[in-house]
């Protein structure tokens, strides 16, 4: 996966959560739980301003080589590991290729969670008579 496509799809995903995000909230609020309706409006500006931010980073990204626009601002040895014959540097790469996967990995066990948690949420308030957590004082 190239550093473009990766970044396009996380893009995606990022307008995709804050415009669901957006729904979930304005369903809340019409459901009566005013507090929501600011984070709603939020998310929903967020989701709004990343589709343009999509687009714009779609056209400037075929205009020129993005490792061409990297190594222009002095990108580190790390971002262009494999390139040359230094074994260190190939060692980095793998380090920080590593890292990446296990941040992204982070990142996807905590989003999902969240989901989780929602929906499990959503699932008591829809039945309340089936109550899947179960307060102290019952």
């Amino acid at each position: 996966m190239s550093l473009r496509s990766f970044h396009i799809f996380f893009i995606v995903l990022s307008a995709s959560f804050c415009l669901g995000f957006a729904g979930w909230t304005l369903r809340a609020y019409m459901l009566g739980s005013p507090g929501v309706l600011t984070w709603g409006a939020l998310s929903l500006l967020m989701g709004i301003f990343l589709i343009p931010y999509l687009r714009w980073f779609l056209k400037n990204s075929r205009r020129e080589d993005l490792l061409r626009r990297a190594s222009k601002y002095l990108g580190c040895a790390v971002c262009f590991a494999g390139s040359g014959a230094d074994p260190n540097t190939a060692a980095m790469g793998v380090a920080f290729s590593w890292g990446a996967v296990l941040l992204l990995g982070a990142t996807m066990g905590i989003l999902g969670t969240i989901v989780f948690s929602v929906i499990r949420i959503e699932k008591e308030r829809n039945h309340p008579q089936k109550r899947i957590w179960y307060n102290i004082d019952d």
